[in-house]
Protein backbone atom coordinates (compact mmCIF):
# COMPACT_ATOMS: atom_id res chain seq x y z
CA UNK A 1 0.00 0.00 0.00
CA UNK A 2 2.92 2.55 0.74
CA UNK A 3 4.75 1.28 -2.50
CA UNK A 4 1.45 1.98 -4.55
CA UNK A 5 0.42 5.30 -2.57
CA UNK A 6 3.62 6.53 -3.73
CA UNK A 7 3.66 5.29 -7.38
CA UNK A 8 0.44 7.17 -7.41
CA UNK A 9 1.89 10.20 -6.36
CA UNK A 10 4.78 10.11 -8.68
CA UNK A 11 1.92 9.02 -11.81
CA UNK A 12 0.30 12.59 -10.92
CA UNK A 13 3.16 14.53 -10.57
CA UNK A 14 4.81 13.44 -14.23
CA UNK A 15 1.14 14.46 -15.13
CA UNK A 16 1.63 17.49 -13.86
CA UNK A 17 4.53 18.37 -15.56
CA UNK A 18 2.83 17.13 -18.88
CA UNK A 19 0.10 19.43 -18.36
CA UNK A 20 2.01 22.56 -17.52
CA UNK A 21 4.56 21.81 -20.53
CA UNK A 22 0.85 22.01 -22.84
CA UNK A 23 -0.15 25.05 -20.99
CA UNK A 24 3.47 26.79 -21.17
CA UNK A 25 3.69 27.53 -24.61
CA UNK A 26 1.13 30.78 -24.79
CA UNK A 27 3.25 31.59 -20.93
CA UNK A 28 6.85 31.20 -23.04
CA UNK A 29 5.42 33.25 -25.74
CA UNK A 30 3.88 35.70 -23.18
CA UNK A 31 7.13 36.07 -21.39
CA UNK A 32 9.57 36.02 -24.57
CA UNK A 33 7.76 38.90 -25.44
CA UNK A 34 7.72 40.63 -22.48
CA UNK A 35 11.45 40.57 -22.35
CA UNK A 36 11.18 41.39 -26.13
CA UNK A 37 9.70 44.80 -25.58
CA UNK A 38 12.08 45.78 -22.23
CA UNK A 39 15.04 44.71 -25.06
CA UNK A 40 13.93 46.99 -27.69
CA UNK A 41 12.48 50.07 -25.43
CA UNK A 42 16.69 49.38 -23.65
CA UNK A 43 18.26 49.68 -27.09
CA UNK A 44 16.24 53.78 -27.78
CA UNK A 45 16.94 54.09 -24.10
CA UNK A 46 20.38 56.03 -22.80
CA UNK A 47 19.58 56.77 -20.30
CA UNK A 48 20.51 53.73 -17.71
CA UNK A 49 18.10 55.56 -15.31
CA UNK A 50 15.02 56.16 -17.30
CA UNK A 51 15.66 52.51 -18.07
CA UNK A 52 15.45 50.79 -15.44
CA UNK A 53 12.28 52.92 -14.17
CA UNK A 54 10.92 51.47 -17.82
CA UNK A 55 12.03 48.05 -17.01
CA UNK A 56 10.17 48.57 -13.62
CA UNK A 57 6.90 49.71 -14.76
CA UNK A 58 6.51 47.08 -17.78
CA UNK A 59 7.77 44.05 -15.18
CA UNK A 60 5.01 45.54 -12.81
CA UNK A 61 2.20 46.00 -15.74
CA UNK A 62 2.80 42.46 -16.58
CA UNK A 63 1.49 41.55 -12.90
CA UNK A 64 4.83 42.19 -10.69
CA UNK A 65 7.80 40.96 -10.22
CA UNK A 66 6.32 37.87 -8.13
CA UNK A 67 4.38 37.01 -10.47
CA UNK A 68 7.06 36.98 -13.92
CA UNK A 69 9.53 35.42 -11.26
CA UNK A 70 6.46 32.45 -11.12
CA UNK A 71 5.69 32.28 -14.88
CA UNK A 72 9.47 32.01 -15.31
CA UNK A 73 10.18 29.50 -13.33
CA UNK A 74 6.72 27.27 -14.11
CA UNK A 75 8.21 27.74 -18.38
CA UNK A 76 11.70 26.41 -16.53
CA UNK A 77 9.98 23.56 -15.38
CA UNK A 78 7.83 22.45 -17.33
CA UNK A 79 10.16 22.38 -19.93
CA UNK A 80 12.81 20.15 -18.05
CA UNK A 81 11.87 16.16 -17.59
CA UNK A 82 12.24 16.19 -13.68
CA UNK A 83 8.87 15.76 -12.63
CA UNK A 84 9.73 15.16 -9.20
CA UNK A 85 9.96 18.50 -8.50
CA UNK A 86 6.03 18.43 -8.10
CA UNK A 87 6.46 15.05 -5.80
CA UNK A 88 6.09 16.60 -2.44
CA UNK A 89 3.04 18.48 -3.25
CA UNK A 90 1.25 14.73 -4.18
CA UNK A 91 3.14 13.17 -1.17
CA UNK A 92 1.64 15.91 0.83
CA UNK A 93 -2.20 15.26 -0.39
CA UNK A 94 -1.60 11.69 1.00
CA UNK A 95 0.54 12.24 4.14
CA UNK A 96 -0.94 11.80 6.96
CA UNK A 97 -2.01 7.89 5.50
CA UNK A 98 1.58 7.68 4.10
CA UNK A 99 2.75 8.51 7.80
CA UNK A 100 0.28 5.72 9.88
CA UNK A 101 1.52 3.39 7.04
CA UNK A 102 5.12 4.41 7.82
CA UNK A 103 4.46 3.84 11.44
CA UNK A 104 2.78 0.37 11.20
CA UNK A 105 5.89 -0.88 9.13
CA UNK A 106 8.34 -0.77 11.93
CA UNK A 107 11.34 -0.76 9.40
CA UNK A 108 14.47 -1.07 10.37
CA UNK A 109 18.23 -1.57 8.46
CA UNK A 110 19.61 -4.95 7.51
CA UNK A 111 23.06 -3.26 7.25
CA UNK A 112 25.16 -1.56 9.67
CA UNK A 113 24.14 1.69 7.49
CA UNK A 114 21.27 2.87 9.48
CA UNK A 115 21.08 6.80 7.75
CA UNK A 116 17.67 5.68 6.02
CA UNK A 117 16.17 4.53 9.02
CA UNK A 118 17.69 7.77 11.22
CA UNK A 119 16.39 10.10 8.59
CA UNK A 120 12.40 8.49 8.45
CA UNK A 121 12.63 8.48 12.70
CA UNK A 122 13.44 11.77 11.63
CA UNK A 123 10.45 13.44 9.93
CA UNK A 124 8.39 10.85 12.04
CA UNK A 125 9.77 12.58 15.16
CA UNK A 126 8.22 15.86 13.57
CA UNK A 127 5.41 14.86 11.57
CA UNK A 128 3.64 17.61 14.11
CA UNK A 129 5.53 20.26 12.74
CA UNK A 130 3.82 22.49 10.24
CA UNK A 131 6.66 25.03 9.74
CA UNK A 132 8.32 25.63 6.29
CA UNK A 133 11.77 24.53 7.88
CA UNK A 134 13.25 22.00 10.25
CA UNK A 135 16.69 22.47 11.95
CA UNK A 136 19.56 20.23 10.29
CA UNK A 137 19.88 17.25 12.36
CA UNK A 138 20.19 14.41 10.57
CA UNK A 139 22.69 12.90 8.06
CA UNK A 140 21.36 12.23 4.77
CA UNK A 141 24.45 11.07 2.50
CA UNK A 142 22.45 8.94 0.89
CA UNK A 143 20.52 11.39 -0.91
CA UNK A 144 20.80 12.47 -4.76
CA UNK A 145 22.14 15.89 -6.22
CA UNK A 146 18.37 16.26 -6.82
CA UNK A 147 16.81 16.08 -3.70
CA UNK A 148 20.05 17.94 -2.20
CA UNK A 149 19.65 20.66 -4.28
CA UNK A 150 15.80 21.08 -2.99
CA UNK A 151 16.54 19.70 0.51
CA UNK A 152 18.72 22.42 1.68
CA UNK A 153 18.69 26.23 1.72
CA UNK A 154 20.27 28.91 3.24
CA UNK A 155 24.15 28.19 2.35
CA UNK A 156 26.64 25.99 4.14
CA UNK A 157 27.04 28.08 7.13
CA UNK A 158 23.79 27.90 8.34
CA UNK A 159 22.03 24.93 6.05
CA UNK A 160 17.85 24.50 6.18
CA UNK A 161 16.36 21.62 5.59
CA UNK A 162 12.72 22.40 3.53
CA UNK A 163 10.27 20.02 5.70
CA UNK A 164 8.15 19.04 2.71
CA UNK A 165 10.85 18.42 0.48
CA UNK A 166 12.67 16.20 2.70
CA UNK A 167 9.36 13.77 3.82
CA UNK A 168 9.29 13.41 0.12
CA UNK A 169 13.11 12.66 -0.58
CA UNK A 170 12.70 9.98 2.75
CA UNK A 171 9.71 8.17 1.59
CA UNK A 172 10.62 8.13 -1.89
CA UNK A 173 14.04 6.17 -0.66
CA UNK A 174 12.08 4.15 1.87
CA UNK A 175 9.76 3.21 -1.03
CA UNK A 176 12.67 1.93 -3.35
CA UNK A 177 13.65 0.18 -0.48
CA UNK A 178 10.75 -1.69 -0.01
CA UNK A 179 10.44 -2.06 -3.74
CA UNK A 180 13.99 -3.79 -3.77
CA UNK A 181 13.17 -6.13 -1.05
CA UNK A 182 10.65 -7.56 -3.46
Amino acid sequence: MFCRLLAIAHKRSKDKLESKLRRSKDETCNIVELFQSIIDYGRAIKNYCVFAKSFHETIQNAGGFDVVDSKCNDILASHGKEYRIFLPDEIQKRRTLLFKILKALELNSSTQDDHLIAAMHYILDNEKKRALFLPNEVELPFITNFWQKRVYSGGSKNPKVNRKVLESCILEFVSKGLNWLV
